[in-house]
């Protein structure tokens, strides 16, 4: 199934899908809208639009996210069938609407699917089912998903073994099996050289290890996973890290290149932006201040810093920094409702970079 670029070369949905698993999000986004402006066939329209979500929804590209999963359902909306449905379950699942998400993916059940879209379908209910902590209704749906995994691809039956071992590892009822499966898709994903599975196992290696109480060997392993999101740009991932083991007080970060003279931050390595804050000079010296220090800063050092000729008094300047540092968190995050760059704890602020 060939896609026709502009420069005349040609490349299928499986080759971009490997450039999805193994972490090349840019390139991968890149030759899906080149793509999807030539492309008609519904078919795989749609496998390039959910393609796209995935990628933006792992760059933590939320609100664009769910902007193309609403243009998957509207390009489905005229006839019902499993792709429109699938587009509907996952922008209800991305939203929180768990309930909605599983009426949409069993929903799917009523059409004559393939066998990788009957997989596709259950697989989804298993996901909501894991993400609802309905762990005999998901531990039953694997059973089920197990009789199909020869049949399909290697990325649902890795897909499915992280799920199974999630469920164990959620519901505490056989953590050592969980490790293992764990270990398993990890090494199966190096083979392929799939980023994209291989990181996601260390991640849940790392929370199986501060589980166990093991917590040096867990930071060893995050240590190891954040360069590679560091390096890849797997902002979603990153912000899943900083969220799991605020707790050991590990942060996940992101390159950071601070240009004084115009007063701007290139953030990230290979999917980079770049926000000019020459327009609000005071929250370039707040920037620039928690980016030297590489610590948390406190509210009287910021006020000291922004206001040198001011008494710190706390009920006249932490409101003022409150809300710098809640517009500075619109211009320099990627998504507005989750902060992966600017942290607040210990009574002040910190640049993750």
């Amino acid at each position: 199934m060939k896609v026709e670029q502009q420069n005349t070369q040609t490349f299928t949905v499986k080759e971009i899908k490997e450039l999805f698993y193994d972490c090349q999000f840019k390139e991968a986004l890149t030759k899906i809208e080149s793509a999807l402006s030539q492309e008609s066939q519904l078919s795989i329209l749609h496998q390039l639009i959910n393609l796209k979500a995935k990628i933006e929804f792992e760059l933590n590209k939320r609100e664009d996210a769910m902007k193309t999963l609403e243009i998957g359902q509207n390009l489905f909306h005229f006839k019902e069938n499993e792709d429109s449905l699938y587009a509907l379950g996952s922008l209800q699942y991305f939203q929180g609407k768990f309930d909605q998400a599983l009426v949409s993916f069993e929903k799917m059940q009523d059409f004559d699917l393939s066998v990788e879209k009957s997989f596709l379908s259950l697989l989804s209910v298993g996901n909501v089912y894991y993400s609802q902590k309905e762990w005999t209704k998901a531990q039953a749906l694997i059973s089920e998903l197990a009789n199909y995994s020869e049949k399909v691809p290697l990325e649902y039956k890795l897909s499915l073994i992280l799920l199974e071992a999630n469920i164990l590892a959620g519901s505490s009822s056989n953590l050592k099996l969980a490790q293992e499966k764990y270990e398993f898709v990890y090494t199966e994903a190096l083979k392929k050289r799939w980023n994209f599975f291989s990181l996601r196992s260390q991640y849940y290696l790392s929370k199986l290890l501060l589980k166990n109480q093991e917590v040096d060997m867990a930071k060893g392993m995050l240590k190891i996973l954040d360069l590679n999101l560091k390096t890849l740009d797997w902002r979603f991932l990153a912000t899943l890290v900083n969220n799991e083991f605020n707790s050991i007080n590990f942060k996940s970060t992101q390159t950071v290149v601070i240009k004084s003279e115009e007063m701007s931050l290139t953030i990230g390595s290979e999917d980079k932006y770049t926000v000019n804050l020459k327009r609000w000079p005071q929250l370039f010296k707040l920037t620039k201040l928690l980016y030297d220090q590489k610590d948390y800063v406190s509210k009287e050092a910021i006020s000291t810093t922004l206001w040198p000729e001011q008494k710190y008094l706390p009920k006249t300047h932490d409101p003022r920094i409150y809300d710098l540092v809640a517009r500075l968190k619109k211009q320099l995050e990627v998504s507005s409702d989750i902060s992966l760059l600017i942290v607040a704890a210990n009574g002040g602020y910190k640049l993750s970079a």
